[in-house]
């Protein structure tokens, strides 16, 4: 297991765990784990998080992107919009930080938020796109299901980073992408609410 300079944030006891040779045995002495659901035709990988701990485990099939999603983790370390990853076997399995609150997509259908913090998701979303365009990272698969907004914290993070390309040939323009990435947000929010104004 090779570990990321984000391995010290976790409780000792996890740390340990993941460095046991069999952790997923060990995580799950430790904590309880459920299964975040997928669509039958995507079998890149299945995800666990922990009920009652803020980690996740992201354990790849064959039919994955062969260290795909760890480089884009590496890439958009340290920005807060996007989950640290502790840990990882290439090819096999990242361990992350779970994305706390509720997806987008489900807090649109209930009607279960403010304009304002509609503004505040907005803003977030923007800071984020840019500071990935920063480090070429851009995501090329949109779904408000990979957005993440806790309404207690008032927090966004963006999940999911297997849709996301980093560039090495040229370098993205930040406000061309936050002009394009809005564009997308607000036309995937009025499918679920009408009284969005941009």
């Amino acid at each position: 297991m090779e570990i990321t300079s984000n391995f010290k944030k976790l409780k000792p006891e996890i740390q340990q765990a993941i460095l046991s040779e069999e952790y997923w045995p060990a995580l799950t002495t430790l904590l309880d784990f459920e299964r975040v659901p997928s669509p039958p035709f995507e079998h890149r990988s299945h995800v666990f998080k922990a009920i009652n701990d803020s980690i996740a485990i992201k354990l790849f099939t064959d039919r994955s992107k062969n260290g795909h999603d760890i480089k884009i983790h590496e890439a958009l370390s340290g920005i807060p919009y996007y989950p640290d990853m502790y840990a990882y076997i290439d090819k096999q399995v990242i361990i992350i930080e779970k994305a706390s609150g509720e997806a987008l997509n489900g807090l649109l259908k209930k009607q279960k938020i403010s304009k304002g913090e509609l503004q505040s998701i907005r803003e977030q979303y923007s800071e984020a796109v840019k500071l990935a365009a920063e480090r070429n990272v851009e995501d090329w698969d949109f779904k408000l299901e990979h957005i993440f907004w806790d309404q207690k914290t008032k927090k966004l993070m963006k999940v999911d980073l297997g849709g996301y390309d980093l560039y090495t040939d040229f370098q993205l323009d930040p406000e061309n992408q936050v002009a394009r990435g809005l564009e997308v947000l607000n036309r995937e929010m009025k499918r679920y609410l009408k009284y969005l104004n941009n």
